[in-house]
């Protein structure tokens, strides 16, 4: 066979091969799709039956960051880990986040230890919306509630302010 021909054989069988993929509809993203999520820390606060229906609900986003717990409990924000689908999120995420305070298990050092944030965004078919906010105490002595220490949690609700393409 002429290599012409053998490069075109092996693209059309690329390409036949690519169109025999299935696609099952849409993707809906839970929290008990995403282990990044941490879904574990915040089960405790529902009910079962509620919990199962917030562990299935399907996000339009969330954002994870780091930061340093200060102090007085709050947490002075790091930097951003992850944001899905994209950064639009980000600022948003930091701002719901001023409000965490996490009373940490120190060993008795000066460095503060650093804590995780978790904030997942409710948008599709939620008026008005709801961002889920959870946060733990991470790093040497790994998740504070195994300690002692605190998990923050809380459900705010907003109204999400158009972007340019929804004006």
């Amino acid at each position: 066979m002429k290599p012409h021909l053998h490069r075109l054989a092996l693209l059309l069988l690329l390409t036949l091969t690519g169109c025999a993929t299935v696609h099952q509809g849409p993707v809906f993203h839970t929290l008990a799709g995403n282990p990044r999520l941490q879904e574990d820390l915040i089960r405790e606060f529902y009910t079962e039956e509620r919990w199962k229906e917030v562990r299935d609900t399907p996000y339009d986003g969330y954002v994870i960051y780091r930061g340093r717990i200060e102090r007085d409990r709050s947490i002075t924000p790091g930097r951003i880990i992850e944001s899905y689908p994209d950064k639009s999120r980000d600022k948003a995420a930091l701002s719901f986040g001023r409000d965490i305070l996490l009373s940490p298990v120190r060993a008795g050092s000066r460095v503060s230890p650093s804590a995780e944030v978790f904030v997942v965004f409710y948008e599709t078919g939620i008026a008005p919306n709801k961002a889920l906010v959870f946060a733990r105490q991470t790093g040497a002595f790994g998740a504070s509630s195994a300690l002692g220490g605190t998990i923050y949690f809380v459900v705010w609700t907003y109204n999400r302010i158009p972007g340019p393409e929804q004006r």
